[in-house]
């Protein structure tokens, strides 16, 4: 990755997922400037629930951090989620219903 080194403040009594999460937040290109709010990209956590290994070749479900780069200034921000609604499920076509987010 091209992010530059930051100082993350200490954290306590998260679960590992959202600490992770919380961890990419901080996350800043290497050629923005760490006392300024606006990023010329920001970076995300994303969650690939591949259980049965059928679109990647690492065995199973991962995380991959993302940066997005853009032509214009942005506000950092977190917890951006993308859910298949209606994804098809195995026998079971209720298998993947999104029920609490």
């Amino acid at each position: 990755m091209d992010d530059a080194a930051v100082d993350i403040p200490a954290k306590e009594y998260m679960d590992p997922l959202s600490y992770i999460n919380w961890l990419v937040t901080y996350m800043i290109p290497e050629t923005d400037n760490p006392a300024s709010t606006q990023r010329s990209a920001t970076y995300f956590l994303t969650i690939h629930d591949d259980s049965y290994a059928d679109y990647s070749n690492v065995g199973g479900s991962y995380f991959k951090i993302t940066k997005i780069s853009s032509n214009y200034r942005t506000v950092p921000t977190f917890n951006t989620y993308t859910v298949d609604v209606g994804y098809p499920g195995g026998d079971n076509p209720g298998e993947n219903l999104v029920m609490d987010f």
